[in-house]
């Protein structure tokens, strides 16, 4: 079974920077707004070295924020 949570857990990694380069290709950014995709591509990298175990708290903050941003635009 522990196979599968770390299959599961790669696909979730590899899922977000497929989604959000998706999007980024179909409505790409204006202006200062590539600052804001740097931010998050940090914040994500850095919930990505924090483990399986420790990556959801910072993720849950970076991915929240990233949202936001998503809605109000």
């Amino acid at each position: 079974m522990e196979g599968l949570y770390r299959l599961l857990y790669v696909l979730a990694w590899m899922g977000l920077p497929l989604g959000i380069g998706l999007q980024l290709f179909w409505h790409p950014p204006r202006g200062g707004e590539w600052g804001f995709y740097l931010l998050f591509a940090f914040l994500f990298g850095l919930a990505l070295l924090q483990g399986p175990r420790r990556a959801p708290r910072f993720l849950a903050h970076a991915l929240g924020a990233y949202l936001v941003k998503q809605s109000a635009h």
